[in-house]
C-alpha cells in the first residue's frame, strides 16, 4: 500500500473533507512531492470519488 493511499484512508476514516485542489497537495506529499504524479492520483480519486 502507498503512502498516499494511506493518507486519503486516514482522511476519510476521519471524516476530513478535502477540496479538489488540496487533494493534489495531498497526493503529492504522497509521493514524495512529485506534482505530476500527485496530479495523476489526485485525477483517478476523483473519478473513482
Amino acid at each position: 500500500m502507498t503512502t498516499s493511499v494511506v493518507l486519503e484512508q486516514g482522511l476519510i476514516v476521519e471524516g476530513v473533507k478535502v477540496k479538489d485542489c488540496e487533494l493534489v497537495d495531498v497526493a503529492a506529499v504522497g509521493v514524495g512531492n512529485n506534482n505530476e504524479i500527485g496530479n495523476m492520483i489526485a485525477e483517478a480519486i476523483r473519478k473513482v470519488g
